[in-house]
């Protein structure tokens, strides 16, 4: 799911701009994901408000098991959510941070490139 932040937010609100978005999460997949050079990932545990930086990270997918994930890039405009059973694979260069907004547990897969 991509989202652009809202011209009508306020800074007082930091909420405002998340307003109005709604997505539906599909269920937690219930086995682990193998990463495309069959070698195991990691699982990550990521505390609420925590932020995971990942240089270079074009190619790179992250797989979020549970929680809900707020994913952004240096130099992109668009901001992306990630909740469980949506994957986000990096289309970008540019520095991303991966930000946990709640207790979230994912797989951070890097590209083969």
């Amino acid at each position: 799911m991509d989202i652009a932040f809202n011209p009508a937010a306020r800074w007082n609100e930091p909420t405002s701009w998340f307003l109005g978005l709604t997505a539906t999460a599909a269920p937690a997949p219930s086995v682990r994901r193998e990463p495309r050079d069959g070698l195991a990932a990691p699982e990550r545990h990521i505390a609420a408000g925590s932020t995971v930086r990942v240089e270079q990270p074009l190619g790179t997918e992250v797989v979020c098991l549970n929680g809900t994930l707020w994913i952004t890039h240096d130099g992109d405009e668009v901001d992306h959510i990630v909740v469980p059973g949506h994957p986000y694979v990096a289309r970008h260069r540019g520095t991303m941070l991966v930000h946990a907004m709640s207790e979230s547990r994912c797989l951070v897969v890097a590209s083969r490139g």
